[in-house]
């Protein structure tokens, strides 16, 4: 967890595909990366993300403006309509798991956007989701390399 608050300027995000986003407070709470980066600066500040497309940028400002009321145990995170975002541990956890269920593309990009912005929550989140693509992927494999035995073992019995 960062003690990092962002300061009073207007700090902005450019993603890899031009696209521009506000640094959140959530965002800085949740970074040390970005954190740093704005801490060190004085004047307001343009940060280039070169490997993230914004797709993936909302994506983790997303989960930071739902993680950072856990986190920061304070008060909550306020959406970008102002209302507040406050959820129970269980509520958050069926949120990440909806969150995380997209095509592994997707799940290795938030992956190493979080590795990047060095948000480890959400890399573990990443991290478990491949983990598990890649055992059924592998047990998928498995499967299909025991049919082919049992067809090659049909194809000889009718030779």
């Amino acid at each position: 967890m960062s003690n990092c608050t962002p300061a009073e300027q207007m700090n902005f995000l450019t993603t890899s595909d031009g696209e521009e986003f506000l640094v959140t407070e959530a965002l800085t709470t949740m970074s040390q990366t970005i954190c740093d980066l704005i801490k060190d600066s004085c004047a307001e500040v343009n940060i280039e993300l070169s490997t993230i497309t914004g797709d993936i940028l909302e994506m983790v400002i997303k989960y930071c403006d739902i993680h950072v009321f856990k986190q920061k145990r304070t008060k909550p995170c306020k959406t970008p309509d102002g209302s507040p975002i406050m959820l129970t541990e269980k509520e958050i956890e069926n949120w990440d798991k909806e969150f995380i269920n997209v095509d592994v593309k997707t799940v290795f990009d938030l992956g190493m956007a979080s590795c990047y912005l060095h948000i480890p929550q959400l890399e573990d989140l990443a991290s478990k989701k491949l983990d598990e693509e890649l055992r059924k992927s592998l047990k998928n494999l498995f499967i299909l390399e025991k049919i082919t035995e049992e067809l090659v073992k049909i194809a000889i019995d009718f030779s």
